[in-house]
């Protein structure tokens, strides 16, 4: 799909991808993030503005799952995601992970180019909710 929007059928597919999103994790991000041992979440601010987020979950004592990343589109390009990521990076080898997944979606390509510069390499992909979007998953060994 590369640098395509997305029609308008996976539009939707992600906006209830999005919502379930929003009324599950998001909703309760001390429980589903902050209370749980070796995860954590971070919201970048500008002032008193949330710009950004990033999750990290815990899937096992070896891997964790950076989830939940995203940028303000006006404050795309800045470095934010990448400060975002290098936090996230340093949480994960302070609490002894050897590997770090995400996955993406195939038309996000400058979150993939990031990825890819930081040392993600890609595992594995799959289709999403029967449209075009590719669901790549990348990883990086610690």
């Amino acid at each position: 799909m590369g640098d395509h929007f997305p029609t308008e059928a996976a539009r939707k597919a992600l906006d209830g991808y999005i919502q379930g999103a929003l009324t599950g994790d998001l909703a309760d991000i001390a429980t589903a993030y902050l209370d749980r041992p070796n995860s954590n979440f971070w919201i970048a601010e500008k002032g008193d503005n949330p710009i950004g987020c990033l999750g990290i979950y815990r899937h096992s004592d070896a891997e964790a799952e950076v989830c939940r990343v995203a940028v303000d589109r006006d404050s795309r390009r800045l470095g934010v995601a990448s400060q975002l990521m290098d936090h996230a990076e340093s949480f994960c080898r302070d609490a002894g992970y050897s590997r770090i997944i995400l996955r993406t979606a195939s038309f996000l390509t400058a979150a993939i180019s990031m990825y890819q510069r930081r040392g993600y390499r890609l595992v594995s992909e799959e289709g999403f909710a029967n449209t075009t979007i590719i669901i790549s998953w990348y990883a990086l060994d610690l």
